[in-house]
Parts: structure tokens; sequence; C-alpha cells
């Protein structure tokens, strides 16, 4: 009732297009027990979707998800989208700076949407998010990666890890960094793993929201590698 008489009083409207959604658009669920979208079908389907995975070190094409050049390099990509799409850019910036919960469902569609058009397997991976520094997790509350990646990881129906992989170095946001090798710099040792056990020759789908450089995805998949992890897919809603 409290929160029927919240809606009424305070319509939750569509990033994408500020209508209502109750009313006018019907936002998707993606579970009986998860909360709403935050977009309506209209937006999200105005949304341009990127097409197969690619080397996550010179951004070709795998069409069949199997490396076919830098053998050695610890990951493959698979970006949903591009950070250009307005209607993207407005999910991200809803679920890290204002803390809207109903963006990371959007998000975690989005990365399902482009998943099950892969050859990928998915069933025989693991989902790890990318950890944030104990700094940041406090100071923003939640880990973006960590709830795109649990929505995926329970539609997908396969098991997530969140206190596998650990961030032990706080760094500044690569945001405000805008050489691409001095972000490398910035994120070398950042990060660790604990109960390499649970990973040692696991496959690993590694979530993050937002692919700039590639360093944060290219240091966590070294770390994971040297724990015995098999095989990485580095997957983010967006490639910037």
């Amino acid at each position: 009732m409290i929160q029927f008489l919240l809606d009424f009083i305070f319509p939750r409207l569509c990033l994408g297009c500020a209508r209502n959604l109750e009313r006018n658009l019907g936002a998707r669920s993606l579970g009986r027990d998860n909360p709403v979208e935050a977009i309506c079908e209209t937006c999200f389907r105005k949304i341009n979707f990127s097409s197969g995975l690619l080397c996550g070190k010179c951004f070709a094409r795998i069409p069949e998800g199997k490396k076919i050049c830098h053998k050695d390099f610890p990951y493959i990509l698979g970006a949903a989208s591009l950070y250009e799409d307005e209607i993207v850019r407005k999910l991200i910036y809803g679920l890290k700076f204002q803390c809207i919960k109903e963006a990371g469902v959007s998000l975690a569609r989005i990365l399902l949407q482009f998943a099950r058009s892969t050859p990928v397997k998915w069933e025989n991976f693991i989902v790890i998010p990318t950890p944030l520094s104990a700094t940041r997790e406090r100071t923003r509350g939640f880990n973006q990666s960590e709830i795109i990646g649990r929505f995926f990881a329970q539609q997908i129906k396969i098991p997530i890890y969140t206190d596998v992989l650990t961030r032990v170095k706080h760094t500044r946001p690569h945001s405000e960094i805008g050489d691409h090798k001095k972000r490398f710099e910035n994120i070398t040792g950042c990060f660790s793993v604990i109960h390499q056990e649970v990973i040692a020759k696991k496959n690993v789908v590694l979530v993050d929201d937002v692919s700039t450089s590639g360093a944060t995805f290219t240091e966590a998949a070294r770390t994971l590698k040297n724990a015995g992890v098999k095989n990485i897919i580095a997957l983010a809603v967006a490639r910037a």
C-alpha cells in the first residue's frame, strides 16, 4: 500500500523518454521477484546493439567466439553497445550517480540480449563482477558491476562470486585520466584473488558497466589468469 501511494504521488519515469512507466509504456521485469526496469520498451528497442565478440587487444571481430589473433591476451571482449548511445549512457549514469537500482535491471537486460546473440555456451561459465575499492564502494554505497552481474547471472542461471576477486588498491577514477598509458599504470597491481580454489580451471564472465581503454579488464583478467582461470570473456554494457 505504501509503495502504491509513493508510485501514485511520485510516478516512476522512464530514464530514456521521461514518460510514466506504469501508466503508459509498461516497463518489463526480469523476473517475479525483481524490480521492473528503468526504461520503457519503446526506449529499449531504440538501443543500438553491437554484434559479436572482439579481441580484447586489437578489437578484431571473433565471429565464432574463439581467438584468431593475440592468443596470449587474457580475455575476449563482449561489448553490448556503445557509450555514445544516449539511452545506455542515461542508464549507466542513473545507476552509478543517481542510485536508481532499476537501471541495473535494464543494463543487465542489455547484456543478456547481447550475450544470447553470441555462440558462447554460458552455462559453462561463472560470473565475477569487477570490484571497486572499499573506499569507492563505501562512498557510492554499492558496486554497480555487482548489481548488473547479479541480474545477469540470475537470468543465465550460472553462479556469481563476489568475494573472489578483490581490489586491494584505491586509485584515481579513470574518467579523470585521459591518457591510456597512464590508465594502465594507474590500475597495475590493483587486484588480488582470494579463495583461489573456487575459480581454478573455471571459465569466467568478467562483468563491468563500461570499458574505455580496457585497462581495468586487462589487469583484472591477468590477475584471474594467474590464479588459474581457464578462459575469460569480459562483458561490458558499453564500450567508450
